[in-house]
């Protein structure tokens, strides 16, 4: 397949993760007695990150950075068809069976993928780009991508053990999610976005590589803001706070190539794509503020120790930084065709839902903090997950008019 019919392959998995939330809230409101809520909430999870962020990632990635190959080349058309197979196999599985031994075959199936896909990207990076810093990022997202594979074998080894200790079970997890959200996600988003600011005559190399070695030193200690302790020692203490402060001194230099390179990058961009990713880069910065506050004991004691906020944190990521600039980013590669009032209309709807939803889970966990009743708050996560939904639909309907193809715009 073309690049086109992969991306709109992509677009319909959200549309099928949308659904699964749906569900997911559904069932915590009424009654839904074919399906287990744990099966559910495993399936959604895993299609979250192998069948929408992941594998948008790799469509991107393949685009923007593959010099031996591209989307169009019979390797990496097998590579995104297996890809497939195993994203629908796995969501299945997990529904019908939840942690079995054919979801566990299967999940790592998932993972070996990934490791096909980091090298042979590493491989085929042009020698020319080599240099140059949205390369290293590129890189570095590759590495962390591996790295937080060996959390899951860690998890499989404890449960293969039937090791019950809380803490190593919660901190393989931990690690598989640090290295997904702050290594693999993040690395990949702000590789795309400095590549944009490599064309434009303003751009400074020196603050952007500051930038790089700012996030890449402090991703694999950070980790220890997470990880739960008996007993927290002094070191670490100190660790997370030279980690926090370093990772928010890397917005200087973030706002700084934004700032300089306003006009020459961005103003020839569609309206609704500068605003996506302006929230996307916003949310970004709000995930870094709420790392620095989580680095005192209390406050991280807190944070990771409700679920209502864990799960907002979460969500802060996946959806309002990384997948709404996937979103604008999609858009301005005329992918999402922007003449159309229903790609319009969804594009704002959904991020109307995701900021609501946002809200909605920081309210919850404030709640559960406070000890104060949630009341309706649960009714109203659902009927937010119908608006995600239908706006999930309208963006993916909008790639089928035929006059799409005619204005599509290659990444190259």
């Amino acid at each position: 397949m073309n690049e086109k019919k992969w991306f709109r392959l992509v677009l319909f998995n959200l549309c099928v993760l949308a659904f699964a939330g749906f569900l997911l809230r559904y069932k915590i409101n009424f009654p839904l007695p074919a399906i287990q809520q744990a099966n559910l909430l495993h399936a959604h999870s895993h299609f979250a990150f192998s069948g929408w962020i992941g594998f948008v990632l790799y469509i991107i990635i393949i685009n923007q950075f593959s010099n031996a190959y591209n989307l169009r080349t019979q390797y990496w058309n097998n590579f995104l068809w297996l890809n497939t197979l195993v994203n629908y196999s796995m969501i299945i599985s997990f529904v019908c069976s939840g942690y079995s031994t054919l979801s566990i075959i299967i999940s790592t199936i998932s993972i070996l993928l990934s490791y096909v896909f980091a090298f042979s990207v590493y491989k085929s990076i042009a020698a020319s780009t080599t240099n140059n810093i949205s390369t290293k990022f590129i890189k570095a997202t590759l590495l962390f991508l591996v790295l937080s594979s060996t959390g899951t074998f860690v998890l499989a080894y404890l449960m293969a053990t039937h090791d019950t200790h809380l803490y190593w079970r919660h901190n393989a997890v931990y690690w598989y999610l640090h290295f997904q959200y702050n290594g693999w996600f993040t690395f990949s988003v702000i590789g795309l976005l400095i590549q944009q600011l490599e064309k434009s005559n303003n751009y400074n190399r020196a603050a952007a590589n500051k930038l790089f070695w700012l996030l890449f030193i402090t991703c694999i200690p950070s980790y220890l803001l997470a990880a739960l302790w008996s007993q927290r020692p002094i070191w670490v203490t100190a660790i997370n706070v030279s980690c926090v402060l370093l990772q928010t001194g890397s917005l200087f230099y973030l706002f700084k190539l934004l700032w300089k390179n306003r006009k020459e990058v961005f103003q020839h961009l569609p309206l609704i794509s500068r605003w996506l990713m302006s929230l996307a880069i916003g949310s970004f910065a709000i995930k870094i503020l709420l790392q620095f506050f989580s680095a005192h004991p209390v406050i991280g004691q807190l944070a990771y120790g409700y679920r209502p906020v864990i799960i907002a944190y979460l969500h802060l990521v996946f959806l309002a930084f990384v997948s709404l600039f996937i979103l604008g980013f999609l858009a301005s590669k005329n992918i999402i065709p922007l003449q159309y009032k229903i790609a319009r209309w969804g594009l704002i709807g959904f991020v109307v839902g995701v900021f609501l939803n946002e809200l909605l889970l920081v309210l919850q966990g404030l709640f559960s903090i406070l000890e104060v009743p949630q009341n309706n708050l649960n009714y109203y996560l659902f009927y937010n997950t119908i608006l995600l939904v239908v706006t999930a639909i309208f963006i993916f309907s909008s790639t089928l008019f035929k006059n799409t193809a005619n204005s599509y715009q290659s990444f190259n």
